[in-house]
């Protein structure tokens, strides 16, 4: 099948009905959040970073990375995937590592419906931070040999879909 055709079909066709549910905020429901649950989150959204488990030339576990393990520890699978919608984004960062860790089964459906995700969070791991777009650390997350390898990875397959889906976002915005 010609590529061309296959672009204007996913752009054309496929993509729009997509578009409206790309909004990371659009379904968040916080009463679907248990109290505990609601208190870490608050204070993820303080700080409104994500940091890995190793930060510094002391490899420090910080009191947010420690924020975020009592998260994935505590939080249910239904509470992370709401938490995957809320408004701060180093909350559903760490809402989506959350389920990479628990090996959540639909990983791929989640971050292909975040994929225009591109608000930027300062995101750091050893001595270097920057900020970055969620979708990047998202697709960090589930990149083989890339952060956490306790974590559920997608095949390369999957990714190269999530990749060329964001270029057709892209190309769809300008």
């Amino acid at each position: 099948m010609n590529k061309t055709f296959i672009h204007l079909f996913l752009s054309f066709i496929v993509l729009p009905p997509l578009l409206p549910a790309q909004s990371p905020t659009s379904t968040y429901d916080p009463q679907k959040i248990s109290k505990p649950i609601r208190k870490i989150v608050k204070d993820i959204a303080e700080k409104n970073e994500i940091h890995g488990d190793a930060v510094s030339i002391v490899a420090a576990k910080t009191p947010q990375y420690l924020r975020f393990v009592e998260l994935y520890i505590k939080a249910s699978s239904e509470e992370l995937l709401e938490l995957v919608e809320h408004p701060n984004p180093a909350v559903r960062g760490y809402a989506f590592w959350g389920l990479a860790k628990q090996h959540y089964e639909k990983l791929e459906v989640i971050i292909m419906s975040h994929a225009a995700d591109e608000q930027l969070v300062y995101q750091i791991e050893g001595c270097k931070g920057s900020e970055i777009p969620v979708i990047d650390f998202m697709f960090w997350v589930v990149t083989p040999e890339m952060i956490d390898w306790d974590c559920k990875k997608l095949a390369i397959a999957a990714l190269d879909r999530l990749q060329e889906r964001r270029g057709l976002l892209k190309k769809s915005r300008e």
